[in-house]
């Protein structure tokens, strides 16, 4: 619905429903022993070696409201709510409310404001909302599906000869309801000598209520659990600028460039859970999400090749004081965990060229980053030289050290020791993440 009233009044309602229905069946057969060539029916094999199938359902139910009211071009107020429902969470929690609200005054248009010949529109805007999450980071399959029941898995591999057999993968957590988002903003946007716009953005969101699968004791049966484990807050401020640099009859060039800067910490944690440990990351109250907890690599000892990481404790099995005074191990258990840089980059950003001549265009985006760390693991797995016959290797590896090449930080071959010399996760896989990229 829309209208006005009289001349300066503007009013707009949506309201609307939307529903989303996914599911996947997969079944799977396998029997073996053809009877006669050439028939690839079931029936033409002898005997069953295997038969299974499963279900994934995901539903979502949304209730959806906007109203955006403006007045004489000034002053613009929008305000929406949704109601949405999801089958993942249990029929007594599923529902969840978000809303939002913002504004916008278009200071250009006052009549008590004098402004420049220059600026040819100038608006103050800012917002707060509330967006719902009820993805849970897996592997995917029915942990990703059905993250609040209680699961067993069945199947050949969990029966006793003809007795059926299963076994409990996944605890019931009735509780688990939405994560929620909510976003704060507050920008200004311009127009300038009528060649140049663009924005100037602050933006804060805070997650809370954050769905994840929380480690639990051995001692449990299950390695892990759903649940709504805590807050974070991600920070920043976002420039984007708009300029025709040439605007001619026949020829035109237009830059656009933007740069975004954010910063992310979590502020709380599930209560008796200091710290859980995922990957390559420890989340802990006070760090960011993506801060790296890893082994920290030193180097390669010159005398025999040895890997060498900072030592957690001294060990005269497998540790050593160098003359700078550092304590090194080649024993990658005994190696030191330690925060080593965060995989958010210092800023990041786009910038488009477009360019045109008469009836032609020509458009080159290229994005960029700038800081930032990246776990390489590919790398990783092709420097470790435990590789079966026929594995591939990284041409570092040519790099490695021997009596001849001493000063060198690839380990020497050891196949007998693989679990040191190339594996672990530590920061000698960590690599500066900035880039340049042409897009398209």
């Amino acid at each position: 619905y829309a209208n006005t009233f009289g001349d300066k009044h503007n009013v707009d309602v949506l309201v609307g429903h939307e529903n989303y229905d996914w599911s996947y069946n997969y079944n799977y057969g396998f029997r073996q022993g053809e009877v006669i060539s050439g028939n690839i029916e079931l029936d033409n094999f002898a005997s069953v070696n295997s038969l299974r199938g499963y279900k994934l359902q995901h539903r979502i139910e949304s209730y959806l409201s906007r109203v955006n009211y403006n007045f004489d071009g000034k002053y613009t107020v929008s305000a929406s709510f949704r109601r949405d429902g999801s089958s993942k969470f249990d029929r007594n929690v599923r529902w969840g409310n978000f809303w939002s609200i913002g504004g916008a005054w278009r200071i250009d248009n006052e009549s008590f404001i004098n402004m420049p010949s220059w600026a040819n529109m100038l608006k103050l805007r800012s917002s707060y909302g509330e967006v719902g999450n009820d993805g849970i980071l897996t592997s995917g399959g029915s942990l990703e599906y059905y993250p609040s029941q209680g699961l067993y898995a069945s199947g050949p591999g969990y029966n006793n000869g003809a007795e059926p057999g299963f076994l409990l993968s996944n605890l019931a957590s009735p509780d688990l309801s939405w994560e929620s988002n909510a976003s704060f903003d507050i920008g200004l946007d311009f127009a300038l000598f009528s060649k140049l716009n663009g924005h100037v953005e602050y933006f804060n969101r805070q997650s809370s209520n954050m769905l994840f699968r929380v480690p639990l004791p051995v001692s449990s049966g299950v390695l892990d659990r759903n649940q709504n484990i805590g807050t974070m807050w991600n920070r920043g401020v976002e420039i984007q600028l708009s300029a025709d640099v040439i605007d001619r009859e026949s020829f035109g060039w237009n830059v656009d460039v933007n740069w975004t800067a954010l910063s992310n910490r979590i502020t709380k944690m599930p209560e008796g859970q200091d710290e859980i440990i995922s990957g390559t990351k420890k989340l802990k109250v006070g760090k960011d999400m993506y801060a790296y907890w890893l082994r920290q690599w030193y180097g390669v000892d010159p005398e025999n090749g040895n890997p060498l990481y900072v030592a957690e404790t001294y060990n005269t099995a497998n540790s050593k004081i160098l003359a700078s005074g550092d304590t090194v191990t080649w024993n990658v258990n005994n190696a030191r965990f330690d925060y080593s840089g965060s995989a958010i980059p210092d800023f990041t950003g786009g910038i488009t060229n477009s360019f045109r001549y008469k009836n032609f265009s020509l458009s080159i985006l290229a994005t960029y980053q700038v800081g930032g760390k990246m776990y390489d693991g590919s790398y990783a797995t092709l420097m470790n030289h435990s590789a079966n016959y026929g594995g591939a290797l990284h041409k570092d590896i040519l790099n490695r050290w021997t009596p001849e090449n001493t000063n060198t930080d690839v380990p020497r071959l050891d196949v007998n020791n693989p679990v040191d010399f190339a594996a672990g996760t530590s920061t000698r896989w960590l690599v500066d993440a900035s880039y340049l990229n042409i897009r398209n």
